[in-house]
């Protein structure tokens, strides 16, 4: 598992659809630590995606989010952050459980500060966070997150919460405001 060489396949793809339907808007959406790998294919190929939907996803790198999580003291296994952070630089072990295991895909999204992207992307995007989320991206560091760079208030971000849902936001509800998000967003695909 890799997290940056995902990069490659997915940017010809992009461009392979691109090519097909040149005049279709073309929108990524990424759940969770895919959210950070769409805001990366953003960045790196720009002229290739017209929007970004972060669904549970962090603005934060990953550093903060499992520093919070080990702050919050949740969870056994983050408890001891510098531990963590170690396991991640070189565990090969293979009796560790998968997460810790996926050593690069872990580590590269572990060092990859993805904060300053979302604040400066310019395309529509649409973030979405179930407020009951504590232990995957804890609703309390986006919205920390979010309050402190006004991503609420910018003219391109469409920020939305779900009171009743955790991380899992691939529900109806979500959807539909979605929807709703592409039709305000690319009126010319109604």
């Amino acid at each position: 598992m890799d997290f940056e060489s995902r990069l490659v396949p997915l940017t010809a793809l992009l461009r392979e659809l691109r090519s097909e339907a040149p005049e279709r808007p073309l929108v990524i959406l990424g759940q969770s630590a895919g959210a950070h790998l769409a805001m990366l294919l953003s960045n790196t190929s720009p002229e290739l995606i017209d929007g970004v939907a972060n669904l549970g996803g962090g603005i934060d790198s990953l550093q903060d989010v499992l520093r919070t999580l080990a702050a919050q003291g949740t969870d056994q296994d983050l408890q001891d952050f510098e531990t963590l952070k170690a396991t991640l630089e070189r565990n090969d072990d293979p009796g560790a459980p998968m997460w810790q295991r996926s050593r690069a895909f872990w580590h590269q999204l572990f060092f990859t500060d993805v904060k300053p992207l979302w604040r400066a992307y310019q395309g529509p995007l649409f973030l979405a966070h179930g407020e009951q989320d504590s232990s995957s991206v804890p609703f309390s560091l986006v919205q920390a997150s979010v309050d402190a760079t006004h991503l609420d208030r910018a003219p391109n971000v469409t920020y939305v919460t779900f009171p009743d849902l955790g991380h899992d936001l691939l529900k109806p509800e979500v959807m539909a405001a979605i929807d709703a998000w592409l039709v305000r967003s690319f009126p010319r695909c109604r």
